[in-house]
């Protein structure tokens, strides 16, 4: 994994299960790029989008996420 995950990694893990430390199982659905207005780095700007059980509702924060694939990542859900 690098050391900044970038779009082309996530693309590779779409419908991949991505688990919260407490168990939660959410879908990563969609990985597409942003504006590049946005980015730091020009092909480093991008959103994913998950899914996750239906009537859960996670606050805006930065999430421990572990995936078979890629390990454990720290990710911010907005």
């Amino acid at each position: 994994m690098p050391d900044a995950p970038t779009q082309s990694f996530f693309e590779q893990l779409v419908h991949g299960i991505f688990r919260l430390q407490n168990g939660t199982p959410l879908e990563l659905i969609e990985c597409v790029p942003l504006s590049e207005a946005f980015a730091r780095e020009p092909g480093q700007s991008f959103s994913l989008m998950f899914r996750g059980p239906v009537g859960v509702v996670m606050p805006q924060a930065i999430y421990s996420m572990e995936n078979e694939t890629s390990g454990t990542l720290e990710i911010f859900l907005v």
